[in-house]
Order: structure tokens, then C-alpha cells, then sequence
């Protein structure tokens, strides 16, 4: 792996894309101009002000700067370190004196991950290994040693050392950068020449793992003797500017930016300064088209059969009742629902939606209409669009795409999905009697539910029918109502209520537990309830009102199935 010098230059991030309307197969380009700045500014936006601080000031200082600063830090401790490092292999050392080389020069090369830096990483993750060495030639150390011996004492002898030394970070760079980077960095000294001989190898060396799912995993312990001795440092400068390098990158992944790469590129941007640089790029993944299907037949089974019911189970002919129906064939004459997958490979921003009547099914539509709806991130599920005012029996396509950033990054488009609206919405109402007597229509809502306003011509004779719903020349539904001679009173009924629909059971249907009881032609005032006969196992009372009606709740005691009758 070779090393390029990297002085007076900054860091580079580079942002490329994939225009959204090129054909694949798609050629990544570098996003620059106002949507670059556009985008680096939503990228920065999501950062904390600190981290935004500190990135911002990465990527404007030189990179030799902040090791510069790190070693003049590290001074200190690195001449500790030597001193204690010389005593522990001689312990009668004294008049120890040590020189520091007052800074180092930087160099970068990018290679294949180490296997330590692999084992840091998800399993499975690939990506390359960017290594920053910051070389510091010319280390020494003086001092003597006191000597003595059975034959008496000697002129203590005196020592020179001299070694170089190097600062060196090894970032982890994956390629599937929805996890952050992460950054291991030793502190290395080693190649110690003594005057006297090869007198000791020294290691100093300090580690950090920057990433909040990386753990802290100590070099090594202070060994027995030189050769294997390691010390652990601190670096508050290097780990604060690591760390927000990866909290920028994690950040970029939220917006698509998901392929991260490094490299020395020794021909810098135009506008910075010239010499060999750090360059982090971060490409806009090319995401596949979503898929469009119908919201009213998504894919979803059901098992909810369309169902009716009337709002009174006896009538008078000529006087007016609503019959109510759920789960019949969602509307789709007059308008059509799509919904659709959304595949960006970040936040969900916008989504795009092109339609227009497709003659014959054919796409693309002549004269498209264009439609761009406001997302809310991971967690909108307003993945669905309405096209309104349509033409019955009429063949209309569709198609979306989705962006990362609005009006910048986008996914495909979705193929063409060409719906064709149904003849009608209406349901047509009549009853089974000789003459299939026709009492009206119905106009089906968007959640397949309809409620009309209908009565019994004269010329039907009293007797109990079956009340049929047909939608499109197809038989949906049916359920009975019994006409009653003008003359005759309407005796009192009762009706169970299911609550999630608002449609009578059919007879003699009742929940155990809490159910609710519909009741009409009673005499106002107080009516009671009983199981099976009057005076049997009571479920309690209500008041019918002025008009003989009412509504109530009842509870079915546990201790009472098999056929039973309320009364």
C-alpha cells in the first residue's frame, strides 16, 4: 500500500447520482451546482449544531492540521511515556532526557480492509480501508545507568536512542454505508535504534472506535517486558472529528446516499487547494421503479361477503325505509385509487404520479396529467392517489416514481398500470314477487358501503319478500322485508344491530355478551326483555319513545347458548 502526502489540503466529500431520467443501466454522475448545495445543506441540516461545527470544519482545514495539533497535545504524555518505558527495561536509569520531533508529515493510501478492522464490522460487510500515517522521524532519548558489582563501582554508562514514530488511523470504509464508518487508530513507534545495539523495541499506542455500534477493544496490557508493551492514549481531537465524519455519513444514508468510497485523488476540484487529497465519495444508489396496483384489489383477501339490511324489518307499502349495504365492489366508475411500494433507497420526500385515458389500453396515455405529492419520510403510508371525475367503462394508466430529495433524487418509474373504471356504481333494489318489483338505486361509496331511500309500490300484495341487490347484472345480496296492508297496524319488532356495520343480523342472530337491540312499533314507555317467554330469565328494560322506537344495549348471559328467542 503506498502513501500519498496529504499537506495544506482539506477533505473532500463528493456527492454522485444517477440523473433520473437516464436509461438504464444508470452512470452515476457528480452532483454539483444549486442541487449539489441544495442537497449538502439538507445533509448538514440534520446534524446537530455541534456535529454541523465540527464537520463543516473538517472539510475546510487542512488534514495535516488537526494531527499537527493532536501530536502538540500528545507531547506530553508521549514523553512519559518513553521515560517510564525506559525505566521499566532499566530500572537504574536516571538523568532520562527525551527530544520530540515537533511535528510529523501526513500521508493517506487506501487498500483492502485488515482483518482487524473486518471483524469490527457487520458480518458480510465489504468495503476498503482508508489508512492516515502520520510519520514522526527523529525521536531520541539520553541517559545513564548506575552500575556497580562485587569488585566495586564504574563510570556509569550513558545511552542515546534513537527511533521514529507514527500517528496512524485506519478507517473502515464499508460499501454498504447504512452503517456509519468506522475509525480504529493506533499510536506506533517502533524501528527504536540504541547507540549500544538494538537495546529495546517501544509500542505507544492509543485506540478509539468512533462508531456509537463499535466497541472499545483495548490494544493490548502493559506486557513484562519492552518488546510487548502498549499504553493506552486519548485523543479528544481525532475522535471528535472521526465522529462526526461518520454521524455525516449515517446521515447522507437517510437521504439514498447509501454507496461510500475513498480514495487519493492528486487532481483536486477546482477552487481548493492544489495537492494530494482525502476524497470520500457518496453515491445515490439507482432505485428500481415502484409497483402500481389497484387499491380497491391490492392483493389483500377478504372474506366479508356484501351484505344488506333495512332500517325496519315490516313496512306499510308506499311508506319510505333505508336499506344499507357493506362490502359490495368498491366505486370505480367515476374514479380510481391506486397505491404503489415506495423504493427509494432513503427517506420518502415525494412521489410523482403521471395519468391520462389510455385508448384501447394503449400507453402512454396522449395527454398525461402530472401530480407530485409532499411525503413525510420513512413513516408516511400516504402511498395512495385518487383520480377523480372519470368516465365509466374507460381504460385510464398510471404511473409513479418516488424521490429521496424533492425534485433531485428519484427512483424510476414505475411500468405503466392501466385500470379500466366499471360500467356503473349503482346498485339496483327489488324484491323477488311475481313481478321482480323495482324499488330503486343505490350508488356505491369508495369503502364499498351505500345507504338509499326506497318504498313498496302500492300494487304489492301483503306477504314477506326477499329484498335482492344486484350491481353490474350480478346477484350481490338479499335480505327479507315483509309488507303489511295499509289497514293493519305494524305489530312490534325487533332487530340485533351489528355494530360494525349498522346492518341488522339476520333473524335470530345474537352475540354472547354485549349486543344492541333495534325496536320499533312498541307503545312508548317502558318495554322489558326476556329470554324465551315472559317472565323467563330478564335481560333487562328500556323506553320506546313517543313514535314506538328505540335503541339499546343488551348482554347475553354466558350461561345461556343453544336456541333461544327475546321476547
Amino acid at each position: 500500500m503506498g502513501f500519498s502526502d496529504i499537506q495544506g489540503t482539506p477533505a473532500q466529500i463528493t456527492l454522485f447520482f444517477v440523473d433520473r431520467d437516464s436509461p438504464p443501466p444508470p452512470t452515476p454522475h457528480p452532483l454539483g451546482g444549486a442541487a449539489g448545495t441544495i442537497i449538502r445543506a439538507l445533509l448538514l441540516a440534520q446534524l446537530p449544531q455541534a456535529a454541523r461545527d465540527a464537520l463543516n470544519t473538517l472539510l475546510s482545514t487542512p488534514l495535516d492540521e488537526f494531527f499537527d495539533q493532536a501530536w502538540s497535545n500528545l507531547q506530553g504524555t508521549a514523553r512519559g511515556m518513553v521515560q517510564q518505558a525506559i525505566q521499566n527495561g532499566a530500572p537504574n536509569a536516571y538523568n532520562i532526557n527525551v527530544n520530540l520531533p515537533p511535528k510529523g508529515s501526513l500521508g493517506a493510501a487506501v487498500g483492502n480492509l485488515s482483518s482487524g478492522l473486518l471483524d469490527l464490522l457487520p458480518p458480510g460487510a465489504t468495503g476498503m480501508q482508508l489508512t492516515l500515517s502520520y510519520s514522526l522521524p527523529g525521536f531520541s532519548a539520553n541517559f545513564s545507568e548506575t552500575t556497580s558489582g562485587i569488585f566495586g563501582s564504574w563510570a556509569d554508562p550513558s545511552y542515546t536512542l534513537t527511533f521514529d514514530g507514527e500517528i496512524e488511523i485506519s478507517i473502515a470504509v464499508p460499501s454498504d454505508s447504512v452503517n456509519p464508518v468506522g475509525a480504529k487508530t493506533e499510536f506506533l513507534t517502533t524501528n527504536m535504534q540504541a547507540g549500544a545495539g538494538n537495546f529495546f523495541a517501544l509500542l505507544i499506542g492509543f485506540e478509539d472506535l468512533i462508531s456509537e455500534w463499535l466497541n472499545s477493544q483495548p490494544i493490548g496490557g502493559t506486557g513484562s517486558s519492552l518488546q510487548d508493551q502498549i499504553v493506552g492514549v486519548t485523543v479528544p481531537e481525532l475522535q471528535s472529528i472521526f465522529s462526526q465524519l461518520s454521524s455525516g455519513f449515517a446521515t447522507a444514508a437517510q437521504f439514498g446516499f447509501l454507496q461510500l468510497a475513498a480514495q487519493i485523488n492528486t487532481n483536486p476540484p477546482a477552487g481548493t487547494p492544489e495537492g494530494n487529497t482525502v476524497e470520500f465519495d457518496l453515491t445515490h444508489a439507482f432505485d428500481p421503479g415502484p409497483v402500481v396496483t389497484n387499491a380497491a384489489s391490492s392483493g389483500v383477501p377478504t372474506f366479508l361477503r356484501p351484505i344488506i339490511g333495512t332500517s325496519v324489518p315490516q313496512v306499510h307499502d308506499g311508506d319510505p325505509f333505508t336499506v344499507t349495504g357493506s362490502f359490495f365492489p368498491a366505486a370505480q366508475a367515476s374514479q380510481l385509487n391506486i397505491t404503489w411500494n415506495d423504493t427509494t433507497s432513503g427517506q420518502v420526500a415525494q412521489s410523482e404520479i403521471q395519468w391520462g385515458v389510455a385508448p384501447n389500453g394503449q400507453v402512454p396515455p396522449p395527454q398525461p396529467a402530472d401530480v407530485k405529492i409532499v411525503r413525510h419520510g420513512p413513516f408516511d403510508n400516504a402511498n395512495n392517489f385518487t383520480a377523480p371525475g372519470l368516465l365509466p367503462n374507460t381504460p385510464y394508466a398510471f404511473r409513479v416514481r418516488d424521490f429521496d430529495v424533492a425534485d433531485f433524487i428519484a427512483t424510476d418509474w414505475s411500468a405503466w398500470a392501466v385500470l379500466v373504471t366499471t360500467a356503473s356504481d349503482q346498485v339496483q333494489l327489488s324484491l323477488n314477487d311475481i313481478a321482480n318489483t323495482f324499488l330503486g338505486n343505490a350508488t356505491v361509496q369508495g369503502d364499498g358501503s351505500f345507504a338509499a331511500v326506497v318504498s313498496v309500490p302500492a300494487s304489492v300484495a301483503p306477504g314477506t319478500y326477499v329484498l335482492s341487490a344486484v350491481m353490474s347484472g350480478q346477484l350481490q345480496a338479499q335480505t327479507s322485508i315483509t309488507v303489511v296492508a295499509g289497514s293493519q297496524p305494524l305489530p312490534p319488532a325487533i332487530q340485533v344491530i351489528d355494530p360494525g356495520t349498522g346492518i341488522p343480523f339476520q333473524p335470530g342472530i345474537v352475540v354472547i355478551g354485549r349486543f344492541t337491540l333495534r325496536g320499533t312499533n312498541f307503545a312508548p314507555g317502558t318495554v322489558n326483555f326476556f329470554i324465551d317467554t315472559a317472565g323467563g330469565f330478564s335481560l333487562g328494560q328500556t323506553t320506546a319513545d313517543a313514535n314506538g322506537g328505540f335503541t339499546t344495549q343488551l348482554t347475553w348471559p354466558v350461561g345461556q347458548p343453544g336456541p333461544h328467542k327475546v321476547v
